[in-house]
Order: structure tokens, then C-alpha cells, then sequence
């Protein structure tokens, strides 16, 4: 029983490219069995692929990346075959005009060409369909030319003991709780990377604009109340507010597009104070609870002996700790930014398909032209 299952022939898959070349050496005249030994798989084997040789033949010929055959086993057909072929169809013609596409940007064509084409099949075309899409048609991702490792835990765990402490010692409710976080966004930066095809060389002398803003976000524990964006620009007059009258942010700029401690101070008297005052009254409180600022520590910020005013005030977090306890800092503002890609490709991919190039795109868009409801201000 052991010799003949040592004898057995260890399974061999083959790959749509080894199964062309087998082809071609039995049209050659190489015999069946000869075949089967240099291939290393069972006669049967080769019956088996002989007679799928047209559908093998024309399944090579007619693919856009032959040399992804020598990994491709398979024939099967996407999902969707209609709608992938208008995708490649589609991305053909971008890259041909040089245009470069990001998987986002994939994602939500493809989902346009779903609703338009109305079809019935559902599917999220989400990043494991982008990731199949690439493997299929021999797609790859080319890159156009990141504080929790020195956070301490052992303080982390006596801050939390000494914040626990006070909400109760101050029998605090969620709702008088907020914390406010700043984040960097690159509001106008175009996809440094995008999809091309195996031949293709990485692309060059591709320019976009870095500029950045800085926005603070704050809200409550509860996240019944968001308080208002605060954005700091480098410009006090920027192009995209000309005649804009309603905004949904609080913007105050300086060279450096950078957090001050004037402007913190401006913003928690003038803004934050009275903003957070009405909702606790809103919310049923007394009209003079103590209401707490949890704030990460830094240099730029007013002393917390500063950030007092109608019993509002403000507490630093240690150093060290803000990126494991900073509620904002946990993915709240991450998911922000995720939202503000989302749209800003969505309007970038909206622009590509009326072939406005990105350049031109980037441009209009710095100058406001293309801003809506996509910029931080309405």
C-alpha cells in the first residue's frame, strides 16, 4: 500500500500559458504520453485540454495581458461580463489619454456604469472587486513620484484613572463632555497613486498642488452635538469665497496655516463657548453646568488657566498619551477625511469624464471653481 501511494503524481495545475505550450507542442507531433511527462501531469490531463482548445486559444489571443497567463488558471468570466466590458472599454480610452486613474476612482465609475446600464446583479464594487478587476485584466498599482510606537501606556492607564475620577467626583454627564483635535488636509492633492497596465512605466512630472489646511473638529461625548469646523488657511481672502455669504466652517488664516494661540483663544470665546452653552441648555441641563475641553498637549495652545469662561474650561491630556486616548484622534477624524476624498473623487472622476485632464482639474479647483459643497466651505 506505501509503494503505491508513494507512486501516485503529485496534482500539477496548470496555467493558461502552460496549457497554450502544451497545445503547440502536440501540434508538433509530440506524442501524448511524452507530453505528459514534460508537463507532469496525467494523460487524462491532456485529453482534457485538448478538447477545450479552441476556448483556450481564443481566450489567450484575445486577452489585453498575456504574460498574466502564466499565473491565470482559469477561464472563468467575470460576474458582470457586460459591465466589464464597458469598464475596460472605459479605462482603455483614459489611459490613452494619459489620464491617471485611481482605484477610487475605478470603484465609483464603476458604479455609475451599474445604475446606467441598470443592472439587476448586485454588487458593492468594493476593494476586493478592484483587486479581482486588476487581476483579471493584469492591473497594477504604480506610486507617483507616517506616533502610537513612543506612547506611554503606563501613563496612559493613570490619566484614564484620574479622568474616571473626575467625571464622577463632578457627577459630569456625557453631554457636558467635548474634545477637539486638529488635523492636516491636503485639500486639493490628486492621486499620487494610480492603475496601469503590466508594460506601462511609472509616470513622470505629474505636479499638484500641497496646499494644506489645518481643521479642527470638535464634539461631545455623546456625539449628539458637532460643533462647527474651524479651518485655518494661509490666505485671508481666498478666491472660492467671493461671494459666498453663508459658511458652514469658522476660517481664520496665517502664514503657516496653522493653529496659534490667538486663534484657539478666539475660537473657544467667541465660538466654542457659546456654541456648547446652547446645546446643554437645549439638552435639559442647567443653564450653568460646568462643561470640560479635552485637548491634546501642545505648545501652540493657551495655558488651561486661559481657556476659562462662563463655566466652560479646558483640560490638556499628558504627553506622550494623546494618540491612545484622544477620542478625535481614535478615527473620528480620519473618517472626516475619508468623506472628503470620497467627494473630491467623485467630483475629480466627474471632471475626467468630460475630459477635463487632472491638471486642469487641480488648477480650477485650487482657484475655487470647482469647490460646491466639496470645499470646507459652502
Amino acid at each position: 500500500m506505501g509503494d503505491i501511494g508513494s507512486a501516485k503524481r503529485k496534482h500539477n495545475s496548470l496555467s493558461i500559458a502552460k496549457k497554450v505550450e502544451l497545445l503547440q507542442r502536440l501540434d508538433r507531433g509530440a506524442s501524448v504520453r511524452r507530453v505528459s511527462e514534460e508537463f507532469g501531469v496525467g494523460i487524462s490531463t491532456i485529453y482534457d485540454v485538448k478538447n477545450q482548445k479552441e476556448q483556450i486559444m481564443k481566450f489567450y489571443a484575445e486577452s489585453d495581458v498575456q504574460n498574466e497567463m502564466n499565473k491565470r488558471k482559469t477561464m472563468h468570466k467575470p460576474k458582470i461580463d457586460e459591465l466589464d466590458r464597458v469598464m475596460m472599454e472605459w479605462w482603455r480610452q483614459r489611459r490613452s489619454e494619459k489620464i491617471l486613474l485611481s482605484g477610487p476612482m475605478v470603484m465609483q465609475q464603476a458604479k455609475i456604469f451599474h445604475a446606467g446600464l441598470e443592472i439587476e446583479t448586485p454588487c458593492e464594487y468594493s476593494s476586493g472587486w478592484l483587486t479581482k478587476f486588476k487581476r483579471h485584466y493584469g492591473i497594477r498599482q504604480l506610486k507617483v513620484c507616517g506616533e502610537k510606537a513612543s506612547a506611554g501606556h503606563e501613563a496612559t492607564e493613570s490619566y484614564i484613572d484620574e479622568l474616571v475620577k473626575l467625571i464622577a467626583d463632578e457627577n459630569f454627564l456625557a453631554e457636558q463632555f467635548y474634545n477637539a483635535d486638529k488635523t492636516a488636509l491636503f485639500w486639493c492633492c490628486i492621486p499620487r497613486k494610480i492603475l496601469a497596465t503590466a508594460e506601462e512605466m511609472q509616470p513622470a512630472d505629474v505636479k499638484d498642488i500641497n496646499d494644506r489646511l489645518i481643521v479642527l473638529a470638535c464634539a461631545n461625548a455623546t456625539g449628539t452635538h458637532k460643533c462647527k469646523l474651524m479651518v485655518i488657511g494661509k490666505s485671508q481672502h481666498p478666491r472660492c469665497f467671493k461671494g459666498v455669504r453663508i459658511f458652514s466652517a469658522h476660517y481664520y488664516a496665517n502664514k503657516k496655516a496653522w493653529v496659534t494661540r490667538v486663534i484657539f483663544l478666539n475660537w473657544f470665546g467667541k465660538h466654542f463657548v457659546p456654541q456648547v452653552r446652547a446645546h446643554c441648555m437645549a439638552a435639559g441641563l442647567d443653564e450653568n453646568c460646568k462643561i470640560f475641553l479635552l485637548r491634546d498637549n501642545c505648545s501652540a495652545h493657551p495655558d488651561a488657566e486661559l481657556l476659562v469662561k462662563a463655566n466652560v474650561r479646558g483640560i490638556y491630556l499628558p504627553p506622550k498619551i494623546t494618540s491612545l486616548v484622544d477620542p478625535m484622534d481614535q478615527g473620528i477624524l480620519r473618517s472626516m477625511k475619508c468623506l472628503y476624498k470620497n467627494e473630491l473623487t467623485r467630483r475629480l472622476l466627474n471632471a475626467v469624464n468630460r475630459d477635463i485632464g487632472i491638471t486642469m482639474f487641480s488648477k480650477d479647483f485650487f482657484e475655487g471653481r470647482h469647490m460646491g459643497s466639496c470645499g470646507c466651505m459652502e
